[in-house]
């Protein structure tokens, strides 16, 4: 997560995943009657310090979603962390757990701030973090945080760019939907990087990088690779001609498959030097979920 976009992009960092922030209104009807319910469900209170018990939901989302970073003791010590000089008035941190007889398939952390007004109760639900295994646990756990007693807004700053809950809302006007960057991404070792991840299509094409910091990036590539998780993938330098030139940045924010080669070469930041080759490598670097990193560190 960058302090400041220029400074990270002067060294080779490329916006590689971004995040939408929303203000729910408090209403226990605000989602649709078609979104997807799970009767099995049941929500209970715990504690958040007790995160072994959820950490396997996060494990899971994990393995589905680029951008996740995995996480240690030490990592879910800072997740769960809550130092009370520190709240601003705020509750100490809270936790539901979406459950059924298999074990916990969601969860979510967060604080309430109390607030007055005529109409009595306007506090605000903040979410630290929500995950959930699949859309009817995410759906149980937005209907709770939705309509929390004496609260008037649930404040979301940090969800993925395809999370279903704007088609959900019945009103997606009154959340206020803004779009933010999110983590950048620094390929050190370009070969390496390129043949670690999957994609999503066959891909054959050469590409020309610059990258002024590491030269060891720097020039003619050929990437060759197969769909999915077994396929063959190489990642080589050629004497062949460029296909595709770019700025290491791009190829960065391109990783995760979460900004499109495609978008890049129309805003002047890709040079495409063989027809189609930006739109071919736009769909084997695809990928779906979209990527997310949901803790700014």
């Amino acid at each position: 997560w960058a302090s400041e976009p220029q400074i990270y992009g002067r060294f080779g960092y490329g916006l590689a995943t971004r995040s939408c922030s929303v203000h729910v209104p408090r209403d226990p009807q605000a989602l649709h009657p078609t979104v997807p319910t799970d009767p099995q469900v049941r929500l209970r209170l715990a504690d958040p310090t007790d995160w072994k018990a959820f950490a396997g939901v996060y494990e899971d989302v994990a393995t589905r979603r680029p951008g996740l970073p995995s996480r240690d003791e030490r990592w879910w010590g800072r997740a769960v962390r809550d130092i009370a000089e520190l709240r601003g008035g705020s509750s100490a941190l809270r936790c539901v757990l979406a459950e059924d007889a298999s074990g916990v398939r969601g969860y979510a952390l967060y604080q309430t701030k109390q607030h007055f007004d005529e109409n009595f109760g306007s506090g605000e639900v903040s979410v630290r973090e929500l995950m959930a295994g699949d859309s009817p646990v995410l759906a149980e756990i937005y209907r709770y945080l939705f309509d929390l007693d004496l609260m008037g807004r649930t404040v979301l700053p940090r969800l993925p760019v395809d999370d279903p809950l704007l088609h959900w809302l019945q009103n997606p006007r009154r959340a206020n939907p803004v779009l933010g960057d999110g983590l950048y991404v620094r390929l050190v070792d370009l070969d390496k990087a390129l043949v670690s991840r999957t994609y999503a299509a066959e891909l054959d094409v050469v590409l020309e990088v610059t990258d002024r910091h590491c030269p060891w990036n720097q020039g003619t590539w050929r990437l060759a690779v197969g769909a999915g998780d077994q396929a063959p993938r190489s990642c080589e330098r050629t004497d062949r001609a460029a296909e595709l030139a770019l700025d290491v940045t791009d190829l960065g924010a391109a990783f995760l498959g979460g900004t499109s080669l495609s978008e890049l070469e129309l805003a002047g930041r890709v040079r495409e030097d063989r027809p189609g080759a930006a739109a071919e490598a736009s769909a084997a670097f695809a990928h779906f979920p979209a990527p997310w990193c949901p803790a700014i560190f």
